[in-house]
């Protein structure tokens, strides 16, 4: 009886240390899967970030390329344009200048005003139209066109065509300003005319 009771309990602590060794192979293997599955997420998270990486690459090397042949391209276009499509804009040159409204011309000696004004810098030469006066110090000058060269400070009244282009002028013998333009008179030379009143010449 006695050795019955001896060999049940030896049976049952074998039996006892049997469980326990499997329990720990159990968590041992558990604990093996849990880093094999650690490893896994890391590596396929690896793979993820640099496939986004190379994606955003790829993007940036496409866009790159995309904008490098639009400038090449639009380079090209400018280059093949014909060099007189616009003469203004590629020589450079201002070619007139327009001007409506109270216009106002002046050159050293005369200031001529009108509706409006077309100067060609190339030739100096501004044409006034539309209620043209042109003022010499008190002289004065008017009618329905003028030219004045900017040039050589030379400005003309110019009678329009109808009955509107009529010239009307103020002209004020012994004026300072007239002699500006004539100068002294040299020696020898006859006299000038005697003073006269202020009158309008038409």
């Amino acid at each position: 009886m006695e050795s019955q009771l001896s060999q049940a309990s030896k049976d049952n602590m074998q039996a006892l240390a049997e469980a326990k060794f499997k329990r720990k192979e159990m968590q041992q293997r558990d604990g093996l899967n849990a880093m094999a599955e650690y490893h896994a997420d890391k590596v396929a998270e690896r793979k993820k970030t640099a496939k986004l990486r190379e994606q955003r690459l790829a993007k940036e090397a496409a866009e790159k390329q995309a904008a490098e042949e639009a400038a090449t391209a639009k380079a090209a276009k400018v280059a093949a344009k014909p060099a007189n499509d616009d003469p203004l804009a590629s020589s450079g040159k201002l070619e007139k200048v327009e001007a409506f409204g109270n216009v106002s011309v002046r050159t050293a000696t005369d200031t001529a005003i009108g509706d409006r004004a077309v100067y060609v810098p190339e030739t100096g030469i501004a044409r006034l139209a539309g209620n043209v006066r042109i003022t010499r110090g008190q002289n004065q000058l008017a009618g329905t066109e003028a030219e004045v060269n900017m040039k050589t400070g030379i400005s003309r009244l110019l009678a329009g065509n109808g009955p509107a282009g009529r010239v009307q002028g103020l002209v004020v013998p012994d004026e300072a300003s007239n002699q500006q333009l004539t100068g002294p008179t040299p020696p020898g030379a006859p006299a000038a005319p005697a003073s006269r009143p202020p009158g309008k010449a038409k």
